[in-house]
């Protein structure tokens, strides 16, 4: 029928507009991800390079025997190159140096790029469910399941992060990313409410023009008494064992 073609048109244009969505938030991530440093992701280092000068006793074709100067005590060869003259630079890589205690080996995700994944996170759910609705209303059988959809969000992704991480990044990982982010978002939204309620003194900038002069009188009342706070007299015995009587007005003693 007629209202079945609109609905169904209706459900495609819907689903579209949800994968154009995740679509562009996916690519802010991807450039966002790009940009992400050593410092931000620890990689393993296996080898650097370093840069090695021929002895005038060595030339093209020698093997030439050098010291590792990141592991102490360590001793390597290399070939010289045919084209490898006294006192030319070679660059040869090493291994690396242990990591020490102090060196950052977890991951550290800014706060844009953690809200950009759980953006393209819901986004990408949203599609999910918008094309699952599309394949069910629309005619012929479809195998597309939302839930086994949902779970491969993240597979492309996984493939920009470097191999060599010292934390690898799986899809486990960054479902735990994106639930922190969520969480945190929500915290500070409910403090930024809580912070938002209207304080006393804006209430009483709401009052008429005649409740003004009563405040007025009101907070000079009170700066009086801040400024001129109410004393007691109090006599303080000298150190005996019989004491003379005194007497006490409780008034002296109310509070506001």
């Amino acid at each position: 029928s007629k209202q079945q073609q609109d609905n169904l048109k209706e459900l495609k244009q819907k689903a579209t507009e949800r994968k154009t969505e995740w679509k562009k938030i996916y690519t802010k991530v991807v450039k966002c991800i790009k940009k992400l440093t050593s410092d931000d992701l620890p990689v393993k280092r296996q080898t650097i390079k370093l840069a090695v000068i021929v002895p005038p006793n060595k030339k093209g074709g020698d093997t030439l025997q050098f010291s590792n100067p990141h592991v102490k005590g360590q001793k390597l060869r290399v070939k010289v190159p045919k084209d490898g003259a006294p006192g030319t630079k070679i660059t040869v890589k090493v291994p690396a140096p242990p990591l020490g205690d102090d060196a950052p080996t977890d991951n550290k995700f800014p706060r844009d790029v953690q809200e950009l994944l759980d953006d393209y996170s819901q986004s990408y759910d949203g599609w999910c469910q918008a094309h699952a609705d599309y394949c069910q209303a629309a005619p012929g059988d479809t195998k597309f399941t939302a839930h086994k959809e949902r779970m491969n969000k993240f597979d492309n992704l996984l493939k920009i992060f470097p191999p060599n991480l010292i934390t690898p990044v799986d899809a486990v990982y960054l479902r735990k990313v994106v639930r922190r982010a969520r969480q945190n978002k929500h915290k500070r939204l409910k403090t930024e409410a809580a912070l938002a309620i209207v304080s006393p003194t804006s209430k009483a900038e709401k009052h008429d023009n005649s409740d003004n002069d009563d405040d007025d009188d009101s907070n000079d009342e009170k700066e009086n008494k801040k400024n001129n706070p109410p004393t007691i007299d109090l006599v303080v015995p000298v150190k005996s064992s019989s004491f003379p009587e005194m007497k006490f007005n409780l008034n002296d003693f109310h509070k506001d």
